[in-house]
C-alpha cells in the first residue's frame, strides 16, 4: 500500500497486474494451477454425489484395527 499512496484500490490492482499475473504466467507455476483445478474439479463431483461417504463406510468392513489401517493406507499410495 506504501506504493500506491496509501489507496487499497491502487494496491489491489497493483498486485494483480505485477505480481499475480506474472507468476501465473511462469510454466512451472501455471502447471502447478491446472493440476489444482482438475483435483479440485475431481473432488466437488464427488462430494456432491456422496461418494465420498460411501467409500468410507465400505472400507471401515475391511479396516478393524491399526496393523489393517496402515496397510490399507500403503496399498493406496501404490
Amino acid at each position: 500500500m506504501i506504493l500506491t499512496s496509501y489507496n487499497p484500490f491502487l494496491a489491489t490492482l497493483d498486485m494483480i497486474e505485477s505480481r499475480i499475473f506474472v507468476q501465473i504466467s511462469v510454466p512451472a507455476n501455471i502447471q502447478i494451477v491446472f493440476t489444482m483445478m482438475a483435483i479440485g474439479g475431481f473432488i466437488k463431483p464427488l462430494e456432491v454425489s456422496d461418494g465420498a461417504k460411501a467409500l468410507a463406510r465400505g472400507m471401515t468392513r475391511f479396516i478393524s484395527n491399526g496393523a489393517r489401517a496402515q496397510f490399507s493406507t500403503w496399498t493406496s499410495g501404490l
